[in-house]
């Protein structure tokens, strides 16, 4: 059973598998975006898109995207399945944000925001 991924626990998985200071300042500045746009388009949401926002770049130092795109986001998902995090659509959310990774957004509307999946 996948545990419930809190912003706390988030923030220790940045900081465990993230340590150049501009990643992790992107990786904030992204989190308050998703924030922020979540309060508008799914303000029953808004932690939960945090997470993804915080979380979207996670493997950066980890995955060889720079030989091989495609690894950017399903390392991501690899690494928190391996913490005990097996939340399919927050690991497609981060996925879908690099179009390489074959990440699908439209499980993710489906699933997270059936009001934008038309």
């Amino acid at each position: 059973m996948s545990e419930t991924l809190t912003r706390e626990k988030a923030n220790e998985l940045l900081h465990k598998y993230v340590k150049a200071d501009h990643y992790i300042v992107h990786m904030y500045a992204v989190e308050a975006i998703m924030r922020g746009l979540a309060e508008r388009l799914a303000p029953e949401d808004v932690e939960y898109w945090g997470i993804v926002g915080l979380l979207h770049d996670l493997d950066e130092e980890t995955c060889d995207w720079k030989n091989d795109m495609s690894t950017h986001g399903p390392v991501s998902g690899d690494i928190l399945r391996k913490e005990g995090y097996d939340d399919q659509v927050l690991i497609d959310a981060i996925c879908a944000h690099n179009p390489e990774s074959g990440g699908s957004d439209e499980r993710i509307r489906e699933s997270r925001c059936p009001d934008l999946s038309g």
